[in-house]
């Protein structure tokens, strides 16, 4: 089974896609949105539910910004 997922093809993605592609577990991006440091899912079908692509785009895009521009900071 091949886990690696292509952001530029893929508008949604799975929980577990989601933990594949950030190197997260389920409970860390759980607890993470929970506090609002973690993209929100969206509501796809009654049953499911996923991550827009684009919103962990910009989540990873703050994540490397923040670590450099603390990195810059001492």
């Amino acid at each position: 089974k091949n886990s690696m997922v292509s952001l530029d093809k893929v508008y949604f993605l799975s929980l577990n896609q989601t933990c594949d592609v950030v190197n997260l577990s389920r409970s860390t991006i759980y607890r993470m949105m929970k506090v609002g440091t973690f993209p929100q899912t969206v509501q796809l079908t009654p049953n499911r539910v996923g991550f827009r692509t684009s919103d962990l785009k910009k989540w990873v895009g703050g994540v490397s910004d923040s670590f450099y521009s603390s990195d810059k900071k001492k």
